[in-house]
């Protein structure tokens, strides 16, 4: 989603995009693919999606149904270093 910017990112593709891939979800695959996800963001900038990253990193963490931590204290003050800059 994040690497097609002819795609209108808006408000309802955003909720179509976490219905058909997020909630679809197992628990254990979206608490895999959330650290995967923070990984593959800190590698990259998308500094001008941060409310959709935001929202997917949260229905990522709702459908994992886990308070396991998924990111590392580094990764977490990368993260929010980041996004604070942006």
């Amino acid at each position: 989603m994040l690497n097609h910017p002819s795609v209108e990112l808006d408000e309802w593709y955003l909720a179509d995009f976490i219905e058909q891939n997020v909630d679809v979800l197992q628990s254990h695959q979206a608490f895999d693919i959330l650290v995967q996800f923070v990984s593959y963001l800190l590698q990259h900038d998308y500094g001008d999606f941060e409310y959709e990253i935001r929202t997917i990193i949260a229905a990522l963490k709702r459908q994992a149904d886990t308070n396991e931590i998924f990111w590392t204290e580094v990764q977490q003050n990368q993260f929010n270093h980041y996004f604070q800059a942006a």
